[in-house]
Formats: structure tokens, C-alpha cells, sequence
């Protein structure tokens, strides 16, 4: 886990220029919060739980048309599923795991299993950037991040 840890800013994605709305679309977000996520520039971070050692929290922060601010966790790699919310207001429970080829795997099952599975996976490729491939009822897309200093002073000690 320890390779995760810190910020990633998206940078580019893979050539297909609608997967990120077709993935968007297969995991049913609406239309006015996918033409929102096409605009937005996100930032991710991993860091330790101070409230809880031994876990983790996932912080997402979009920037564009609007800005939002989303936690997962903390959570335990291999452990019980933590609840997240999506921008749009749905409940998931996520669930983290580290694979035998130490990539991140991220499941997202709704709460009421009304969406369907979402499934991400994070890894550090052979330039160093955090590629994350999300799937969803056969829809995938292929985003980079590039680590970046953002600490996120005002969540630090909080979760």
C-alpha cells in the first residue's frame, strides 16, 4: 500500500475519448454529473487513518464547473467494506484489496443493489504514474495521475 500513498492529479487518459462517459454512463450517473466529470480535474490521496492505525483513507477532490470533496474510509486492506458516497448522492460499500501483483483493487457495490459493480484498479506503471482502470458492465476507462505535493492539511488528524 505504501506506493499509493500520497497525491495523484489526473493528467490524461487512454485514446477512446467517450470511455470515461460511456464508464459513467454504464455505472448510472446521470448526465449533468457526467458532463461535470469530463470538466473535472481530480485529485486523489491515500494516507494512513490517524484515527484508526492500521487503515486507510481514500480522499477524491474534483475541481471544475464545481468543486467537490469525497471520502472513503478509513478503511483495511483485505478488510470489512466501508461506506462511500458518490457525487450524485448514492450509498456504495467499498471494498480494498492488494492483489498477488500488488496492484490496488477497489470494488463498489451498491448499497441497495440497485447499480451495478464497479470495479478499479489502481497501479504505478513503468513511468511512475498512478494508472487506474475502472470497469462496469463491460465499459472501461484508462486514466493517469501524476503524483503531486497537495497535502490536505484541513482533513489531517481527522480521519
Amino acid at each position: 500500500m505504501e506506493k499509493y500513498i500520497g497525491s495523484w492529479k489526473f493528467t490524461t487518459h487512454e485514446a477512446d475519448f467517450k470511455a470515461l462517459d460511456n464508464y459513467m454512463k454504464a455505472w448510472g450517473l446521470g448526465f449533468i454529473y457526467r458532463q461535470m466529470m469530463n470538466r473535472a480535474t481530480p485529485i486523489i490521496r491515500f494516507k494512513p487513518s490517524v484515527k484508526e492505525p492500521g487503515k486507510y483513507v481514500l480522499i477524491s477532490k474534483s475541481k471544475g464547473i464545481i468543486s467537490k470533496r469525497f471520502e472513503a474510509g478509513p478503511f483495511a486492506l483485505d478488510g470489512e467494506p466501508v461506506i462511500e458516497s458518490r457525487a450524485d448522492g448514492y450509498n456504495f460499500h467499498s471494498k480494498f484489496t492488494i492483489d498477488e501483483e500488488g496492484k490496488l483493487i477497489h470494488v463498489a457495490v451498491h448499497d441497495k443493489d440497485k447499480l451495478p459493480v464497479s470495479t478499479s484498479t489502481r497501479e504505478i506503471d513503468s513511468e511512475g504514474r498512478l494508472k487506474v482502470t475502472a470497469e462496469c458492465n463491460g465499459a472501461v476507462v484508462v486514466r493517469y495521475y501524476e503524483k503531486v505535493d497537495d497535502e490536505d492539511e484541513e482533513l489531517d488528524g481527522k480521519l
